[in-house]
């Protein structure tokens, strides 16, 4: 009998040494939900030692506040049952940040009762941030159609009604009026900023899921300006393209364009250079001119009535990026913009395959 109990224990710690190797957290409970055993991983991973798992409250410890009463009554009822269950909560590793993890438990039933609860978990961080950047999509597509119909039904309209009002007055002045010679002009660019405006509506209807090339895009702002042919345009792009997230693609021409028709318009300069930086850290957007520069006033607080500037800085900040505006007389103004490569470009499949450890909560 001794030789049978040593083999039973023998057998017992191998399979122990196989469990601890494994690169997955692994625990045992009994049959009311109590720690037996946790392997290498689970230990190494949390910082609690086998003793601590058997006798601290592992949800206090380990489990995001806001998950562990969840965790608690899933736990209850799973174990007072016989059937496997998962669910899916916030853990706090030994470097002190909490992780999603996907929990697993499975029983061992013998003779109708319930002897054991063998557990697994597995990491799954990334594919929690991907649902989290969706779900701030489609809230941010679902404002985008409201104000995209607020904009048709209020300030379009009344632009489209009093372009027609001047249109029929100007059909009634004589060729050789002063009068309409100097509202010919006016007019024209009524139209164009309603067809602009039709323009900005569709955008902001679009799921933005179209891939936008930046550099043509941002490159096209030139030909609004073609008045002006005294200025020397330069377009430069270091690093290979890469796709862009359809999430913020439009935020980031929108920014790049504001500071195009900022440079063309208000600072009399005769060189813009517009650089756009792919690496793999980050996507940086630069425009410079040799101008006037900004007043340090309305770089500080903006211009009454305006928000050219104050839309950029909501633009980076919204999209996590990093606004940097330098100006002055003498010198011009650059102005940067900085995202991060994990931001600005998209995911592929392989980026998304989530990791193997995981972590079982008690």
């Amino acid at each position: 009998m001794d030789r049978e109990n040593q083999a039973v224990q023998s057998d017992d710690h191998h399979l122990r040494q196989i469990i601890d190797n494994v690169p997955t957290v692994i625990t045992v409970l009994d049959s009311a939900g109590k720690f037996i055993y946790a392997n290498r991983v689970a230990q190494e991973y949390t910082g609690l030692t086998l003793d601590q798992y058997r006798s601290v409250d592992v949800i206090g410890r380990v489990i995001h506040p806001d998950d562990a009463e969840k965790v608690r009554a899933a736990r209850k009822r799973a174990f007072s049952g016989s059937d496997p269950y998962e669910q899916e909560a916030r853990l706090l590793g030994k470097d002190g940040v909490y992780r999603w993890f996907l929990f697993r438990y499975s029983p061992w039933v013998e003779e109708g009762r319930v002897k054991r609860w063998y557990g697994t978990a597995t990491e799954i961080e990334s594919r929690k941030q991907e649902e989290e950047r969706v779900r701030q999509e489609n809230v941010r597509l679902e404002e985008r159609n409201r104000i995209a119909r607020e904009l048709h039904d209020t300030l379009l309209q009344t632009f489209q009604g009093a372009l027609l009002q001047l249109g029929g007055a100007l059909k009634n002045l004589p060729p050789e009026s002063q009068v309409k010679s100097k509202l010919d002009p006016i007019l024209q660019f009524m139209e164009q900023g309603i067809e602009e405006g039709r323009n900005a509506i569709q955008g902001l209807r679009s799921s933005g899921n179209r891939p936008l090339d930046l550099v043509a895009a941002l490159s096209a702002v030139r030909q609004e300006f073609s008045a002006q042919p005294g200025v020397d345009f330069c377009v430069r792009v270091l690093g290979p393209q890469q796709p862009l997230r359809s999430s913020i693609q439009q935020e980031i021409y929108r920014l790049g364009r504001e500071a195009l028709v900022n440079a063309f318009c208000h600072s009399g300069a005769k060189r813009i250079d517009l650089e756009l930086e792919y690496n793999d850290s980050n996507l940086t957007i630069r425009v410079r001119d040799n101008g006037c520069g900004i007043d340090p006033q309305v770089l500080d607080t903006g211009r009454k009535g305006h928000w050219g500037l104050t839309g950029m800085r909501e633009r980076a900040m919204r999209i996590g990026g990093l606004l940097k505006i330098s100006s002055s007389a003498t010198a011009g103004t650059e102005i940067q913009l900085s995202i991060p490569s994990d931001v600005a470009f998209q995911v592929s499949p392989t980026d998304l395959t989530n990791g193997g450890i995981g972590l079982i909560n008690g």
